[in-house]
């Protein structure tokens, strides 16, 4: 059976993001709640982005479908390229 699986790239800036709201998180005490809410939003991303969070725009010189997901108090702002089966996560932000 093919997996069908989208691949997740993340830019350096929602890497550099995500390091800085884990940092926050261990700080606050909360790096539980937010590593949970991150593998969640991960395996969205990964399974059924279509069908995770919400509409935004479409891109059409790059073919992305944007939408941004809430997890608990995380988001994701992401394009999703479906013929490449691809994700691209632009942002990430916690309300911590």
């Amino acid at each position: 059976m093919k997996d069908e699986r989208y691949r997740i790239v993340n830019l350096p800036l929602a890497s550099a993001q995500l390091r800085a709201i884990l940092d926050a998180a261990s700080k606050q005490g909360r790096l539980q709640e937010v590593v949970e809410a991150g593998e969640w939003m991960h395996s969205e991303l990964e399974r059924n982005p279509m069908d995770f969070g919400e509409s935004r725009d479409y891109k059409i010189a790059s073919q992305l479908y944007m939408r941004v997901g809430f997890v608990s108090s995380l988001f994701v702002l992401f394009g999703v390229h479906q013929s490449r089966k691809v994700v691209f996560v632009l942002k990430i932000g916690w309300k911590g």
